[in-house]
């Protein structure tokens, strides 16, 4: 997808996205998945002892900010989903993070986990400037490891247009992560938190070109056309129906994830205020 979800305007899928996530919050918001939790342990013990204010920009239900409300720092989270920000324990404001509502090196440390990835390519570099610009000294980033696009993709039942299940715009490799943000260092880069699994390229045809296998559609909003389900579904994706071939076909597709590796599913970066 050359780090772009979709190709039939960005305006159009970025208002369907924030449908998404009103509905992901809705449906998910107070449910506490152990890699989560254990990605935003992470994340909040990366926070500089001396920080003592911190902002959490898309912060969703508030599972990291609500690990640092209470512990003695002034705390802010922010999102573009009121779903979402019903989780928050502490103060909270809706917004984006391309146009956030605060003074300029107004905050100790920025926290972006999980967001990044999702900014259209027309807010991107704005989202990445006001960042820096309300940061007096510390950003934190956590973003998928490396994340294969092909694997986390669906087909619109209603359309047929595909696209990623998690409006995922693009992907992030440890030099990607390199000078993002304007007057910021990168000072420590890692992957950690929870395995995922890596699945071959072959793995992966024979799923979609063969199967017609693809990550189930559940609160997803079709950039395209516009369909969603209303709520989360479970089950698997459709198949296409066939005889002894497409049996011979899954009994291999069965077989290939014992020869797959797994890897962190996440990547942490701490950035700095540049000296220079």
């Amino acid at each position: 997808m050359s780090g772009k979800m979709m190709e039939a305007g960005e305006e159009n899928g970025a208002s369907r996205a924030h449908d998404y996530f009103d509905r992901h919050w809705e449906a998910h918001g107070g449910t506490l998945l152990e890699r989560e939790v254990e990605r935003a342990s992470i994340i909040a013990s990366l926070i500089p002892e001396d920080s003592n204010s911190v902002l959490e920009v898309g912060c969703g239900d508030g599972l990291i900010i609500n690990m640092v409300t209470g512990t003695g720092r002034e705390t802010m989270g922010l999102d573009l989903s009121e779903s979402g920000l019903k989780g928050v324990r502490g103060p909270a404001t809706l917004g984006s993070v391309s146009e956030l509502p605060f003074e300029d090196a107004s905050w100790d440390a920025v926290i972006a986990s999980e967001v990044i990835e999702h900014i259209p390519e027309g807010d991107y570099r704005q989202s990445l400037r006001e960042i820096s610009r309300v940061s007096r000294s510390c950003i934190i980033v956590s973003v998928p490891n490396n994340e294969n696009f092909e694997r986390n993709m669906t087909k619109c039942p209603r359309c047929g247009a595909k696209f990623h299940a998690y409006y995922h715009m693009r992907s992030y490799c440890h030099q990607d992560l390199d000078s993002l943000f304007p007057g910021f260092k990168l000072s420590r880069c890692f992957d950690g938190g929870a395995l995922a699994r890596t699945e071959r390229g072959i793995e992966l045809f024979l799923k979609h070109s063969v199967l017609d296998r693809w990550t189930p559609f559940g609160s997803t909003v079709c950039p395209f056309c516009g369909y969603s389900r209303g709520e989360v579904v479970s089950g698997a994706p459709t198949e296409r129906s066939g005889g002894t071939g497409h049996d011979a076909v899954r009994k291999m597709a069965r077989l290939l994830p014992f020869f797959n590796r797994t890897r962190p599913k996440w990547t942490f970066a701490v950035y700095s205020t540049d000296p220079v």
